[in-house]
């Protein structure tokens, strides 16, 4: 089964579950798996209204769009693409050709709001049992389309999409493995040339250079030093490093995530830095070691947590030790106490045991694992042992 097929099976089954005839996606990373498309504008301004609207078992596609969108969507989804554009973006047109005919038709037909396209769609599919993304929506938005559409049952829609996302395609993995891949080999040039005097912004901008080298897009680098260490998902400083460096880092190719986290000291580790490190690591292995088909979530999170607190932080304490990742770095299923979803081969997680402690530092180390039937498999293939600069 190809990428396409794979994908609109998993929502047809998603939309089964959730007992609804149509699904409306408005996140990036939702449109791109329902439909292939990728709005640009989202990316740029985060107010940019798009939608994409699937219905389940008839293999068709809708779309509520501003004008300016409607030649990339008939480009990337194909002619027959239902298009419910809105605004009042303009063309000028240069000589017959269909997309040209197709912009000039969609002009005149042009609704007055994002609000007022989606509405035209959604009454147009004669659906009524409805899951709607609130990802990207305002509440005024959500409200507009609900008062015009009373005869209609709204439910919201991210749960349902992130249900379809939870089991991987093979190619998907292959995408996941290579951003995975392109991560760590970027981390690795980086730290090649590390010398004395470097500041985290100095890391920052060499790794988003070996990223880019490797046609692969930037998407986040934490590389904390010192006290600074203990600072979770914060902004890089002109901090010269010293002692301690945690890295959490990753990378976007053709439109798949990384992340990953290692741990690097500056010369030899002190007895605290390399106890504390060999705690999360075994924590981190054990937990991977137990991921098989059919153990629940909650279940590789309890792993994680307690054979870090044995292995040496007796203190240990966490809110999740990983996630899924794929289209968002945060996929489905959560790693957490409170998740009992069971592992299923296809999924692809993000396994983690960081630990923080305000005014000494932090050491992580995040792996990335797909579930397979016999067990688990690395996509990330550096060392995760602790990294010693000279």
């Amino acid at each position: 089964m190809n990428l396409k097929a794979f994908r609109r099976n998993r929502m047809n089954q998603a939309a089964e579950q959730a007992g609804v005839d149509l699904l409306v996606a408005t996140l990036p990373a939702n449109i791109e798996y329902i439909s292939g498309y990728v709005s640009v504008g989202q990316h740029v301004v985060h107010s940019t209204q798009s939608y994409a609207l699937y219905v389940p078992g008839e293999n068709r596609f809708l779309f509520a769009v501003s004008l300016a969108e409607v030649p990339g969507i008939v480009e990337r989804v194909g002619e027959d693409a239902e298009i419910f554009p809105y605004g009042s973006f303009r063309f000028c047109h240069n000589g017959d050709a269909f997309i040209n005919q197709l912009v000039k038709e969609k002009s005149i037909s042009s609704y007055a709001s994002a609000e007022e396209a989606l509405i035209a769609a959604i009454r147009s599919t004669g659906k009524t049992k409805i899951a709607l993304d609130e990802s990207r929506m305002t509440h005024t938005s959500w409200e507009k389309v609900a008062a015009a559409c009373k005869d209609c049952s709204l439910i919201a829609g991210q749960p349902v999409f992130l249900q379809a996302r939870i089991i991987k395609h093979p190619e998907e993995v292959a995408g996941i493995e290579r951003a995975a891949e392109i991560a760590a080999e970027s981390l690795e040039a980086v730290l090649k040339n590390f010398r004395p005097g470097m500041t985290e912004l100095d890391l920052e901008w060499a790794y988003k250079e070996e990223i880019t080298s490797r046609k692969a897009d930037p998407y986040f680098i934490v590389a904390t030093g010192d006290l600074r260490a203990a600072y979770s998902d914060v902004s890089n400083t002109g901090l010269v490093i010293e002692r301690l460096i945690r890295f959490d880092y990753g990378c976007i190719y053709n439109g798949y995530r990384s992340d990953i986290a290692r741990t690097a000291v500056l010369g030899q580790p002190d007895e605290k830095t390399q106890t504390y490190y060999n705690a999360v690591l075994a924590g981190t292995r054990e937990a991977i070691k137990a991921m098989k088909p059919g153990v629940p979530a909650s279940e590789i999170f309890h792993i994680a947590v307690e054979t870090t607190k044995r292995s040496g932080i007796p203190h240990y304490s966490r809110h999740h030790c990983g996630h899924g990742i794929g289209l968002e770095a945060y996929d489905m299923p959560s790693i957490a106490a409170g998740c009992d979803i069971k592992l299923e081969k296809g999924m692809v997680c993000c396994i983690e045991t960081p630990y923080y402690e305000l005014g000494w530092g932090g050491v992580q180390i995040e792996n990335t694992v797909e579930v397979t039937e016999t067990g688990p498999r690395y996509l990330d293939k550096s060392s995760d042992e602790l990294i010693v600069l000279a």
